[in-house]
């Protein structure tokens, strides 16, 4: 976090956020605040963004569909027995 005062920048530092938020997943933008990256949302940035359409199903990483148990097809809409 930097702070500018008469065309002077002071105490740059790293902004500080939770855990999970950097790397692939996302930017710590201020301190507790992270903006995630496509695909990643959630405060942390630690939960994936599902396939568009995806009815019953669920995601390790962004946009994909693994069906929950009982559901098949391409967005996990056919089945549900």
């Amino acid at each position: 976090i930097c702070q500018l005062a008469a065309n002077a920048v002071f105490c740059c530092s790293p902004a500080i956020c939770a855990g999970g938020c950097g790397g692939h997943r996302g930017v710590c933008e201020a301190p507790g605040r992270c903006r995630c990256n496509v695909g990643w949302e959630g405060q942390r940035c630690d939960s994936c963004q599902r396939h568009p359409g995806c009815l019953h199903g669920t995601c390790q990483l962004p946009w994909e569909c693994s069906c929950n148990e009982g559901w098949g097809g391409l967005y996990c809409d056919q089945g549900g027995s």
